[in-house]
């Protein structure tokens, strides 16, 4: 039996009341030469039974269990270990796959020239609304380099590009492997990006809308830089395992973001000061920290820089 071309990953828990529209996005691809492992992690509700039921109905489908809850990092990990298809795509148990996503991607990494390429996201509200995530026309195709994508996750940039989705070929996650750090809830994909565009030297963007995101009512996910602890341990660790491999500009963009979530309380106590109308203590908190100044300059020019 020969291996599929693409290796659809989706760990999922708690995911019993989105995973069937989910799993139907994928079975509704136009190209059909996939695998679809569903990593349960542990779930305590019937995401489980629900996975079963796909594999029941499409062979494609395979279900994989953690024996305990252990994030996303270690969950997709199990699918990266278990994956065949010479392609990976990493798809959450709450959002959607358009029906032209993997073709058109594969198309993308034939015209550019790529090893990983992300596509451009319809972002869903609760109350069903759309809104195209980046200002991309449908048809195009942008190729970059690890800085580009470095200064769009600075958290500087009035673009964030950490909810990129990837297509990306199995074979940079080898010699040595490479995998989600299993430390991390959060930036754990910004980081194995970052090390996967190191070793493919680019990558490409595609301006088709291929991704719906789920936008969270109140909690949960979200476009922010939110988690401030595991933000900063990522952002260190992401410049550890560049080291010497990046120029300046790209060093540069790393010491940003990790400045971006070192101000996250600074920051906070700015908020609520302005909430609460205390504008002298905005001065105060403002000038009692000289990096903070920097972190204004930066935010005055994010509607001038691209």
């Amino acid at each position: 039996m020969n291996p599929p071309k693409i290796s659809i990953i989706v760990a999922a828990y708690r995911a019993s009341s989105t995973l069937d529209a989910t799993l139907q996005s994928v079975a509704a691809q136009s190209f059909d030469n996939w695998e679809c492992l569903i990593i349960d992690d542990a779930s305590d509700d019937e995401t489980r039974r629900r996975a079963l039921e796909w594999r029941d109905k499409d062979h494609r489908f395979r279900v994989l269990t953690s024996a305990v809850n252990g994030g996303p990092a270690l969950a997709r990990n199990l699918g990266l270990q278990a994956a065949r298809g010479e392609w990976i795509s990493i798809l959450d148990a709450d959002d959607l796959f358009e029906v032209d996503r993997l073709s058109t991607l594969l198309r993308g990494t034939e015209a550019l020239g790529v090893e990983i390429i992300f596509d451009n996201q319809w972002l869903l509200d609760s109350l069903g609304h759309r809104r195209r995530w980046l200002k991309l026309e449908y048809g195009a195709l942008q190729q970059h380099r690890l800085t580009r994508f470095l200064y769009q996750v600075c958290g500087f940039s009035p673009q964030h590009w950490g909810i990129a989705q990837p297509l990306f070929r199995r074979s940079l996650l080898e010699h040595p492997p490479l995998r989600y750090d299993p430390e991390l809830r959060f930036g754990e994909d910004v980081l194995l990006m970052t090390q996967m565009i190191l070793r493919a030297q680019c990558f490409g963007v595609c301006g088709y809308p291929g991704y719906v995101y789920r936008l969270p009512a109140q909690t949960g996910k979200n476009l922010s830089l939110a988690n401030t602890v595991d933000g900063a341990l990522s952002t260190r660790k992401m410049i550890d395992a560049l080291g010497t491999s990046i120029g300046r500009a790209a060093k540069t963009f790393l010491k940003l973001r990790l400045l971006h979530f070192e101000l996250a309380n600074w920051r906070s106590e700015i908020s609520r000061s302005i909430r609460t109308k205390n504008y002298l203590l905005t001065i105060l908190t403002v000038t009692r920290n000289p990096r903070g100044w920097l972190w204004l300059v930066l935010n005055a020019c994010r509607g001038i820089l691209p």
